[in-house]
This record gives structure tokens, C-alpha cells and sequence, in this order.
């Protein structure tokens, strides 16, 4: 997708979108902030962005999205009808998925985890409201 389809995308009943393949917060530095596919995200009405700064492994990456969603929607059924999702926020479950890589040393390293970023607003709940 392009800046310009994602802008015209609806997003705006989304709580978050996650860009986990490599670079995906990379964008031009302007006087207005930086512009990428990520402010476009937030631009076509998500209010919560993770990206990745730099190059991620396919194995590392698999391992954090998995975890990272796990602790959002510890239910199968996520945010349906029984809103059976957990109460932590998106910022708090990324550190929190962080810090379990991090004491896992033999099996990650920094590379492996710190590029993953939250941009946008920690509003809570991704299924409460």
C-alpha cells in the first residue's frame, strides 16, 4: 500500500495497527514531523501504530507478534462479545514482551526486540472502552 490508499482507508474503529515486517516506521523528516506509512495509519483514523525502525528477523519478529497478541487477547475470541481481552495497554504489553526477550539472552538479542516502536496514543485497553 501507498501513503495515499492508506490515507483513504477508514480506520477509525481500529485501536491499533501493527506493521511488523522491517523499516515500517522509516518516513522523511519535514518540518511538520515524520511523514511515512505510519502517519498515514494514524492520518486514515488508527490511534495506535507499533512499527519497526530498523531490519527484523523473521524468527524474533514471529516470537514478539505472537506473544505481543497473547498478552492483548489472552481469549480466542478476542474483543467479541464476551470482551474477554486483557486489561493492559499496547505500550505496556510491548515492554512487557520486551522484557521477557530480554531475560531470554541466549535466544535474543537486542537486535531482536528494540526495533519495535508504539507511535500514537496509549489509550488504554486495546478491547476496553
Amino acid at each position: 500500500l501507498t501513503m495515499e490508499e492508506v490515507q483513504k482507508l477508514d480506520l477509525h474503529r481500529a485501536r491499533m495497527v501493527v506493521l511488523s515486517a522491517c523499516d515500517t516506521f522509516k518516513g522523511d523528516v519535514r518540518l511538520d514531523g515524520l511523514v511515512g506509512i505510519t502517519r498515514a495509519f494514524i492520518a486514515a483514523g488508527s490511534p495506535t501504530v507499533v512499527a519497526s525502525l530498523w531490519p527484523v528477523g523473521d524468527k524474533s519478529t514471529e516470537h514478539m507478534m505472537t506473544r505481543l497478541y497473547s498478552i492483548l487477547f489472552p481469549s480466542v475470541e478476542g474483543c467479541g462479545e464476551d470482551h474477554r481481552a486483557s486489561d493492559i495497554d499496547v505500550c505496556s504489553a510491548i515492554q512487557k514482551v520486551m522484557k521477557e526477550m530480554i531475560e531470554t539472552k541466549d535466544k535474543y538479542s537486542v537486535e531482536n526486540w528494540a526495533p519495535f516502536v508504539m507511535y500514537g496514543l496509549n489509550d488504554g485497553p486495546i478491547c476496553g472502552g
